[in-house]
């Protein structure tokens, strides 16, 4: 079984946005252009991927920002495989969902 390593999946994830975007750092995006479409942000202090700076930024610039849940030692896998993924995100997705004003 291979580790996991959070270098290891960056240096991925620089290949695949060079191998895209042509470029090593993708460009720049004002997220205050977001108008229309109602967002939720589930995010995990140990997510590899979504870094917390990154994800105060857009919690804090964000104009169409309805909710955070901020889920406390999970990482970016728990939002698939853990145990209680269902009751601590699926359920509240399906809500949202749900919301006839969403």
């Amino acid at each position: 079984m291979a580790a996991r390593s959070a270098a290891g999946s960056t240096l991925v994830r620089q290949q695949r946005i060079s191998s895209i975007m042509g470029c090593r750092i993708p460009p720049s995006y004002n997220i205050s252009n977001i108008r229309n479409a109602p967002v939720s942000i589930f995010w995990a202090e140990n997510d590899w991927l979504a870094d917390p700076q990154d994800v105060h930024y857009i919690i804090k610039n964000l104009p169409t920002l309805k909710e955070s849940f901020y889920i406390p030692k999970w990482d970016h896998l728990d939002f698939i495989w853990a145990m209680d993924a269902k009751p601590v995100v699926y359920d509240h997705i399906v809500k949202i969902l749900s919301r006839t004003n969403y």
